[in-house]
């Protein structure tokens, strides 16, 4: 929202969750293979459709009155008779989003045709022997500049690291 009456869709996130819901990660790679992968649950012109009606409401709402990013939840469920449908408006994050940083990632630093996960990782112990690790088994791979694949902190890792911010990238 630019504060003056003006919202502005920049783009769609896609989270990964488990069955019950809990967070795995952000999906990394362009618009259009986001948009792809929505597909497989439904329809590009009803995804369209959708966001254009929540930014008609969030305009008349909010557009006078906050500037900044915004992130609106959607949320893919399946219905009883194992169809998919929509839910269009879970929660809003008035705030820098974890969709937006994946976004922007995959915008800036990413090999157009590659594709990935942003994701926090949690370990009690041995956080940096497990950096080591995914470095060894998926070393980053440039091109022009920027990633093709691998994985990659997106922090420092140290031997008193619990958590990691990292992205794994693949083709």
């Amino acid at each position: 929202s630019d504060g003056q009456g003006e919202i502005k869709y920049v783009g769609l996130s896609i989270f990964e969750t488990q069955a019950q819901g809990q967070f795995v990660g952000c999906m990394l790679g362009t618009q259009e293979l986001l948009l792809q992968r929505l597909n497989e649950y439904i329809s590009s012109e009803d995804y369209m459709f959708l966001v254009e009606q929540v930014r008609t409401v969030l305009q008349e709402q909010l557009s006078d009155s906050y500037t900044g990013f915004m992130g609106v939840d959607m949320m893919i469920y399946k219905t009883n008779d194992g169809n998919y449908a929509i839910h269009p408006f879970v929660e809003l994050n008035l705030r820098y989003t974890m969709g937006l940083v994946a976004m922007q990632f995959s915008r800036q630093f990413m090999c157009p045709g590659s594709q990935g996960l942003l994701r926090i990782i949690y370990y009690i112990y041995d956080t940096l022997k497990e950096h080591r690790r995914m470095q060894t088994a998926s070393p980053l791979v440039l091109e022009d500049g920027k990633i093709r694949s691998g994985y990659l902190s997106l922090c420092p890792v140290s031997p008193d690291t619990h958590y990691m911010a990292i992205v794994d990238i693949f083709e």
